[in-house]
C-alpha cells in the first residue's frame, strides 16, 4: 500500500511530505533484504528519507521506525527529532526554508491627549478673540467663524501625528486596556521563567496569574468594566508584591 501512495504521488508532479509510523526499521536496510528494497523503491519514486537517526529506544534496543518522505529537492529542508517521554516514539519535525514576504510597518494616525495639552487648548480658547463671532448676525456665518477658530487651535494643540504600530504598546484588539497589556507582559515573563526553571512555585505562579489575566479578557470582552475591576481588586495586593520583583 505504502509503494502504491509513493508511485501515484511520485505520477502527480506536486511537493508532497509524507509523516508516518512505518514500522519498517531503516537501521537494518543494509541487512535486511525487504527493507532495502522498500527504500530502493522511494529512491526510484523520487522520495528521500530525512530521518537519519533512531526514533524509539525502549529495553535496550533503538529502532528508526518514523519516517519523513519528501520529493522536495528544490528548498532547504532541515529534519529534527524531539527526545520527549510523551511517547515511546520521539517526536520527528521538519522545517521548511521560504521565501516570506516582509510586510511593511503597520502605522496609525493618534493624537496626544495629553493633560497638558488639554490645558494649553483651553487657555488658548480663552484667549481668542471671539468678537467677530459674537458680532455676526447671520447663524451659518457665525458658526462658520466659531468653527474655523475652535478647528484651527484643535489642530495646532493635538495635531495627527504618524505612530508605527507596538503590539507591546498599542492595542492589538479595542477591548485591550493598558492594564491588560503590562498583564500580558507579565503572563510572558512569567512563561519563560517556569519554561527556564520549571520548579513547583514557577509553575504554579505561572499558572495562576494565566489564570487571572484569562478571565480579565473574558471580562473585557464582554465590556463590563465593573466586573473587571471587581475581579482585579483583590488579587492585586496578592501579585503586586511579586510582580515588583521581576
Amino acid at each position: 500500500m505504502f509503494s502504491n501512495i509513493i508511485e501515484d504521488l511520485s505520477g502527480s508532479n506536486r511537493e508532497s511530505f509524507i509523516y508516518g509510523d512505518v514500522n519498517i526499521d531503516l537501521l537494518k536496510f543494509q541487512t535486511h533484504g525487504k527493507t532495502s528494497e522498500f527504500l530502493e523503491n522511494c529512491f526510484a519514486n523520487g522520495f528521500l528519507q530525512l530521518v537519519t537517526k533512531p526514533t524509539r529506544c525502549a529495553n535496550g534496543s533503538a529502532t528508526l521506525i518514523d519516517h519523513l518522505y519528501t520529493n522536495v529537492t528544490n528548498k532547504s529542508i532541515d529534519t529534527g527529532i524531539l527526545t520527549t517521554t510523551i511517547s515511546d516514539h520521539f517526536a520527528v519535525f521538519s522545517q521548511i526554508a521560504t521565501k516570506v514576504k516582509k510586510n511593511l510597518p503597520n502605522f496609525f494616525f493618534s493624537r496626544n491627549m495629553s493633560d497638558t495639552n488639554k490645558s494649553n487648548f483651553k487657555d488658548s480658547l480663552n484667549n481668542c478673540g471671539w468678537g467677530d463671532v459674537l458680532s455676526e448676525n447671520s447663524p451659518q456665518v457665525r458658526f462658520d467663524l466659531f468653527f474655523d477658530k475652535f478647528n484651527s487651535l484643535f489642530e495646532l494643540h493635538f495635531p495627527l501625528k504618524k505612530v508605527k504600530f507596538n503590539k507591546n504598546i498599542h492595542k492589538i484588539e479595542p477591548f485591550m486596556t493598558r492594564g491588560l497589556l503590562i498583564s500580558r507582559k507579565h503572563k510572558m515573563l512569567l512563561s519563560n521563567i517556569s519554561l527556564r526553571d520549571p520548579s513547583v512555585d514557577n509553575k504554579t505562579s505561572f499558572k495562576k496569574f494565566r489564570s487571572l489575566y484569562n478571565k480579565l479578557i473574558r471580562e473585557a470582552k464582554k465590556k463590563n468594566l465593573k466586573k473587571v475591576w471587581k475581579l482585579i481588586s483583590p488579587t492585586l495586593k496578592r501579585y503586586g508584591k511579586f510582580l515588583g520583583k521581576l
